[in-house]
């Protein structure tokens, strides 16, 4: 309320109790209060935020390359395109510290704790590539593992392992700007 009187903003524009009112009576002619991208919202009117969309499929597959430790970064840089990167989930739009996005949201590099704590010979982090069927709004992802073995099959270093562990999780969590 201004002055004694009811306001609402639709697209930054003020409105007073007149569009509030035809806004209501779209449900009453047969179209549903979202036709114009509006909900009524306590006393005033507010632009519906777009929803998240469905989860679809998750076709994982495993690169035919393996990585060194010190190969990731540029690899990451290379799959990812130009910065800046966030951790903002593809999908659902919330913060994922265990994702690194890309600037356009399409591409994603997945690096949690089940990737982090795999053995020496089967650490790996993820590759994907989301694609939004707007049709149906599913988001459906495209999964490449890729393994970056740390040590040797036998008997590895294992502060060696955990150094290039610890190095790749820094290198995550740095890349977001």
């Amino acid at each position: 309320m201004t002055n004694g009187k009811v306001i609402a903003g639709i697209g930054g524009v003020m409105v007073g109790v007149g569009a509030i009112v035809a806004a209501m009576a779209l449900p009453i002619i047969g179209l549903p209060l979202g036709a114009l991208g509006l909900v009524v919202m306590g006393c005033g009117l507010a632009k519906t935020s777009p929803s998240v969309p469905n989860q679809g499929t998750n076709v994982e597959t495993f690169a035919k390359f393996q990585l060194k430790p010190n190969e990731v970064q540029a690899r990451w840089e290379q799959f990812l395109g130009p910065k800046p990167y966030s951790h903002k989930h593809p999908r659902t739009g919330q913060i994922d510290p265990h994702r690194l996005v890309s600037a356009d949201g399409k591409r994603s590099i997945r690096y949690g704790d089940h990737e982090r704590t795999s053995g020496p010979t089967k650490h790996h982090y993820h590759e994907e590539t989301w694609t939004l069927d707007q049709q149906t709004n599913t988001m459906n992802v495209d999964n490449q593992v890729v393994r970056v073995p740390l040590g040797g099959k036998k008997n590895p270093d294992l502060a060696q392992v955990t150094a290039h562990k610890d190095n790749l999780a820094l290198i995550f969590q740095d890349e977001v700007q």
